[in-house]
């Protein structure tokens, strides 16, 4: 995410939102759901800003998940 952000690439922005919106989906996790389908959503008029900050809020919305993904195998 931060990678195609930073080279401005809308397309693998997308497609990352995409599979974490159906990752999403399979988890029940709806505010991450919910986040990556903003993502997917974004458009050419979209700015950077924008941008970046629906990649923050999804990353937000991911780490809950990924901790407790973390916990559980620990």
């Amino acid at each position: 995410l931060h990678q195609a952000l930073v080279k401005d690439d809308r397309h693998q922005l997308q497609q990352l939102a995409h599979k974490l919106k159906g990752s999403a989906a399979l988890l029940a996790a709806q505010p991450l759901q919910e986040a990556a389908q903003a993502l997917e959503r974004a458009d050419e008029t979209t700015t950077p800003t924008e941008l970046e900050s629906l990649v923050y809020h999804l990353l937000k919305q991911l780490q809950p998940l990924l901790e407790q993904t973390h916990t559980k195998v620990s």
